[in-house]
């Protein structure tokens, strides 16, 4: 049974998915949840746990399946419902289903706001998304908003360059000789694609493999991450980023042309190959 001052079935097991989780292992974290719901299925957090994890690997259709079986438990806690109700505003607006989103925000704005989410962000990306933006002019209300509401390409190469390029400060930076400006474009061109990664409510996040473009914490790194605002290919920021395992991802990485040295045929030799003689 579990205990009132308690918020999971089991503490302990999940804490192992909550530090899988901040480590970024999500993987090895929805193993885990998977595993924990066969021996708790009455815990409605750890299935908002496995949709939220799922939604970050973009199996919408899953994460749907189990919002709605979790939605329908009896005696569910105060906590796990709103921590459900979180999961479905994050999966509609997944989904394009932006009036649902728009209308949840306004009855609950709490819902947000407790999680010290941007709420302007959203009403704007929303209202954008419904046509209900009647100013496209956000000059001060910081880069992503701005962006959201009029995205402008030079303001986002300016942000990945104060940010990463070689001479900042920073954990992740790109080599000195990296073409930030090239390379943006060619990801721009190139998105959005069918594999992506839900990790912020109205941002999408794709993986590059772009051998030895830059560093983090001091190390070479073989890929790129890149944020886009939801379901566009407007490119928030990319940098340098290492991954503990191979990600399948496209390879942007430019390929080394050989000189082949082209060996010149005499007249003679034209003659020859002309009439078949040897």
């Amino acid at each position: 049974m579990k205990s009132k001052k308690h918020k999971y079935y089991n503490d302990k097991d999940f804490l192992l998915i909550s530090t899988l989780t901040k480590k970024r292992k999500f993987e090895q974290a929805l193993a885990e949840c998977e595993k924990y719901l066969i021996k708790y299925p009455y815990d409605v957090s750890a299935y908002s746990k496995c949709a939220d994890l799922l939604m970050k690997f973009g199996n919408l259709e899953e994460a749907a399946e189990i919002i709605n079986y979790a939605s329908i438990i009896s005696k569910t806690p105060e906590i796990s419902k709103k921590e459900i109700k979180y999961n479905k505003f994050k999966l509609y607006c997944y989904l394009g289903k932006y009036e649902e989103c728009f209308e949840m925000l306004k009855n609950d704005f709490s819902m947000l706001e407790d999680r010290k989410i941007n709420t302007t962000e959203i009403f704007i990306f929303l209202k954008k998304k419904l046509g209900l933006l009647m100013c496209d002019n956000y000059k001060g209300s910081g880069y992503k908003i701005e962006q959201i509401a009029n995205y402008s390409e030079l303001s986002a190469i300016e942000c990945i360059k104060k940010y990463h390029e070689h001479n900042t400060d920073r954990q992740s930076y790109f080599n000195e000789n990296f073409p930030i400006e090239q390379v943006y474009y060619q990801i721009r061109n190139m998105l959005p694609l069918e594999e992506k990664r839900y990790e912020k409510i109205i941002e999408n996040s794709y993986f590059f493999k772009y051998i030895d473009n830059g560093k983090v914490c001091g190390s070479p790194t073989d890929y790129i991450k890149v944020h886009t605002v939801l379901g566009t290919n407007d490119i928030l920021t990319m940098f340098p980023f290492r991954y503990n395992n191979r990600i399948d991802c496209p390879d942007i990485t430019p390929k080394i042309e050989e000189n082949v040295k082209v060996k010149r045929i005499s007249q003679i030799e034209k003659f020859n190959q002309r009439y078949g003689i040897k």
